[in-house]
């Protein structure tokens, strides 16, 4: 294995070499740079994480979103990132490689360089390793626009361009499934900014793709179409949006696949409940 530009670099100022109040400083200068760079309504993404000093967790993802907001920046979702790989087609959930060096509980090889790295007091809370990463999207302040396709892309409405969401519901059973369906849609379109607009229905209910005669709902189709359609570069969607995302599994289908083909395809998921991964 071949690595370059894997190390910080010996200049002291570096913010890798900072104490964390100068830290979360400094990093709130790079976010407030980089807000000059977004059209409004532009997203900027950030990956982090909560780590333990002597034992102690902090609450990275936290300061890293209350410098975003001292910025100008206002937090569209927060998301969990999976540390994975893929094998035979499945997401496959990997602990961070830092939060082991972190927990010295858990059992590892220790290289001559890591011996020579002091090991956490016993007796400290180790909590878990989770295999993720906090996913921060924050939005600039400002009327939302979207770029132009070139196959029709986004519609426009009283001359702004409107981001095109295309909902998936699912339950698992008929009764009450019209009001339920509805719930779970209206709850999507609380979340959605001003510039996002709901044009496509997909649902799914029990595990058939059909829907009884007579049935109240209208809908453009079920899981099946929707990853059909997701493949398809004239598709009537730039983002599926969705109540949770246990919701987008189907058929036995785990959610984490669906996420996958979708990714895969060039569409953004979204979902309007956030899990508890604990």
């Amino acid at each position: 294995m071949s690595k370059w530009d894997h190390r910080y670099s010996e200049d002291r100022s570096n913010l890798a070499y900072r104490r964390f109040p100068a830290l979360i400083e400094g990093f709130g200068q790079i976010l407030a740079g980089s807000s000059l760079l977004l059209r409004p309504g532009g997203v900027l993404a950030v990956t982090t994480r909560p780590f333990r000093v002597k034992g102690e967790l902090v609450d990275l993802p936290g300061e890293v979103l209350a410098a975003a907001e001292n910025a100008g920046l206002v937090l569209q979702a927060r998301l969990a990132a999976l540390l994975c790989g893929i094998k035979d087609g499945q997401l496959v959930a990997r602990a961070s490689f830092f939060q082991i060096l972190e927990n010295p509980t858990q059992p590892r090889r220790r290289t001559a360089r890591l011996r020579e790295r002091p090991r956490r007091p016993p007796g400290l809370p180790a909590g878990r390793l989770g295999p993720r990463r906090r996913r921060l999207d924050m939005r600039k302040r400002g009327r939302c626009r979207y770029p132009s396709r070139p196959h029709g892309g986004h519609r426009q409405r009283r001359g702004q361009a409107v981001m095109r969401i295309a909902f998936y519901g699912r339950i698992d059973d008929w009764h009450g499934a019209e009001m339920r369906i509805m719930k779970q849609r209206e709850l999507c379109q609380r979340v959605l900014n001003p510039c996002e607009q709901i044009t496509t229905v997909f649902f799914d209910v029990g595990e058939s793709d059909l829907l009884p005669e007579g049935f109240a709902l209208g809908r453009d189709g079920s899981m099946t179409d929707l990853l059909r359609e997701a493949r398809d570069p004239f598709r009537r969607f730039d983002l599926v949006i969705a109540r949770s995302s246990d919701r987008l599994e189907h058929r036995g289908v785990h959610y984490s696949t669906v996420l996958l083909r979708l990714t895969t395809a060039g569409v953004p998921v979204r979902v309007a409940r956030r899990l508890s991964f604990a």
